[in-house]
């Protein structure tokens, strides 16, 4: 019986050299870790093993790849030569070989326990993607199995049609830790309620908040729907339900008007963080929006703002504010006299760096750690002298402020101020009935009698020298038509003599107080007068009779009531709007 080749080891040059049969070749591997022939030769048996793998591991991988798995594993250090070895066994065995001399190149460069550690998760989720992608779903036998397979990707390259990729997948993963000591073990096909009402009550031992244990919930279920999406189990054991509701009833608080002005004047602030906070304010959009968006993205000559990529995936475009065109035209040329080079790809927005602000992990394309920046701000707010307590506090019903509150600012303010759904769902990328959850602040605000924010080209003091020296003006906005809308605050109005504001009551849409105690007082009266002076009852079938007693809008209109006649289809539809004759008062 032939004896088995386990190869040979050589000096050449003062470094130790190892030479296994790898098919028809002899070729040789670089020891450096090795200072005798006798630590040399611990390393043959490894070696010759993985080569005989090599030679028959189907698809065939090339000589580049083979001699790259064997050098790398010949090179790494004794301490790194077992999850080395591991490594290249499980993506050889899986045919997987052209992945192992990235992976192991990675593993080597850490050469830390953890990252040892890492690429032998890596290599066992390589290998179940593989076996995924050649039909063998059978693989995946247990709950870890599966939520490994749908975090790596690999379950969305198998289905592609039923799993939808995920952006990103770190909290997640975070989670999974936690999860799969528990229930990571069970079998796909024997998992019931049982296991995982088991994994929340163990989980709530140490989970305090009823919002974490909801998303833990939700990771358990939503792997167990791919179950049943991939055909693994043919029902799923967890009802509809059955993730914990969380009622959030705490309270968010927006920015006033003169808290944002004094924001913008503070000397003490970040001039850069200045200009963030006065265009998320203004105009509404994601801070991920924001940050992400470059000079190219932005036309100054026509004054549109371009965003492509976003949460929702919804591309758009809208007009910029006047003022926030003026502002950014002079933020870009004080960064140049500061000695940066503004170029089509350079971030519109920087920290004071002049980085682009963002805190992105590697593996995410916009990644922002919110409360690093809301912490930043609420520091910011401090400096600029603005003390309102509920800004700062975290209560069981008050929550503090935080960067999306400039988003909440620039919704409820301009709701207050009567702007139309779709100028404020343009701006912001809303695409479901999230703006209803503004409107209680906005009835607030309008209360108040607060303003939209205020103009930020000339409330920057930096900004609007600049600007004041370069001569720039406001672009003109479109008279009437499609952009009726006024988005600019109440003291930059035309003075008397101009064109009516679009947000004046002239125009048919009275903001504020005003509209709402004129409008509850005609349905009140108008309900009066049907029920023959009676007082007005909140029963639906007094207000029913109240509607039957009043004449329709078009027979009054025809007897000259309200509004009198209108010629033209808009006059009639401001009538119908802000004349006595509408319903309720609605």
């Amino acid at each position: 019986m032939p004896r088995k080749a386990e190869g040979s080891v050589d000096l050449s040059r003062g470094i130790w050299r190892a030479r296994v049969t790898c098919g028809k070749r002899r070729p040789s591997f670089a020891l450096p870790w090795a200072t005798d022939k006798a630590q040399a030769r611990t390393r043959l048996p490894t070696l010759a093993g993985l080569a005989e793998e090599l030679g028959r591991a189907r698809p065939a991988p090339s000589t580049e790849t083979a001699d790259a798995i064997l050098g790398h594993v010949a090179a790494a250090p004794p301490e790194l030569l077992d999850a080395s070895a591991d490594v290249a066994r499980k993506l050889v065995t899986a045919g997987r070989a052209e992945d192992a001399p990235r992976l192991l190149d990675r593993l080597v460069e850490g050469g830390s326990a953890k990252h040892a550690e890492a690429a032998r998760g890596a290599a066992e989720l390589i290998a179940q993607g593989a076996a995924i992608r050649a039909g063998s779903v059978g693989a995946i036998r247990t709950w870890g199995d599966l939520a490994y397979a749908w975090l790596s990707g690999e379950l969305t390259k198998a289905f592609p049609l039923l799993v939808r990729p995920k952006r990103s997948t770190n909290a997640e993963r975070s989670r999974l830790k936690r999860i799969l000591p528990i229930i990571g073990h069970v079998p796909i096909v024997d998992f019931e309620r049982e296991h995982a009402d088991f994994a929340l009550a163990t989980l709530a031992t140490t989970v305090r908040a009823r919002s974490t244990l909801s998303r833990f919930a939700s990771l358990i279920q939503r792997v167990v729907h791919l179950a049943t999406l991939t055909c693994l189990r043919r029902t799923n054991p967890l009802p509809r339900g059955w993730v914990p509701r969380v009622k959030d009833r705490k309270q968010r608080h927006h920015l006033y008007p003169d808290e944002l002005a004094r924001v913008y004047q503070a000397g003490t602030v970040d001039v850069d963080a200045r200009v963030l906070y006065a265009f998320l304010a203004t105009e509404g959009t994601r801070v991920s929006e924001a940050v992400s968006r470059n000079v190219t993205h932005v036309d100054l000559e026509r004054g549109a703002l371009r965003v492509d990529s976003n949460k929702t995936d919804m591309p758009r475009t809208w007009r910029l504010r006047p003022d926030v065109v003026v502002m950014l035209r002079a933020y870009l040329e004080l960064r140049q006299r500061r000695g940066e080079t503004i170029t089509p790809s350079s971030p519109l927005f920087i920290n004071p760096r002049g980085r682009r602000r963002s805190v992105a992990r590697p593996e995410d394309r916009v990644r922002w750690s919110l409360r690093i920046m809301a912490r930043r701000m609420r520091g910011d707010l401090v400096r600029a002298g603005i003390d309102r307590p509920e800004l700062f506090e975290t209560t069981e019903t008050n929550d503090d402020v935080d960067v999306h509150g400039l988003r909440r600012t620039f919704v409820t303010l301009f709701l207050a101020a009567g702007a139309p759904d779709e100028y404020i769902r343009l701006r912001t990328g809303h695409t479901s009935n999230e703006i209803e959850r503004y409107r209680i602040g906005a009835r607030s605000a309008a209360e108040l009698d607060l303003d939209v924010p205020p103009a930020v080209d000339v409330g920057i003091p930096e900004v609007a020298a600049v600007a004041q020296e370069l001569g720039l003006r406001r672009p003109p906005l479109p008279p009437g038509g499609r952009t009726a809308f006024d988005p600019m605050p109440r003291e930059e109005e035309p003075a008397s003599g101009s064109a009516p504001s679009s947000r004046s009551p002239s125009n048919g849409q009275s903001g504020g107080r005003e509209a709402f105690e004129s409008s509850a007082e005609t349905s009140t009266s108008a309900a009066r007068r049907a029920l023959g002076g009676r007082s007005v009852s909140a029963k639906k079938s007094r207000i029913r009779l109240a509607d039957r007693a009043r004449p329709s809008c078009r027979r009054r209109r025809d007897r000259g009531c309200g509004s009198g006649t209108s010629t033209s289809r808009a006059d009639r539809r401001t009538a119908r709007r802000s004349g006595p004759c509408r319903r309720r008062g609605r």
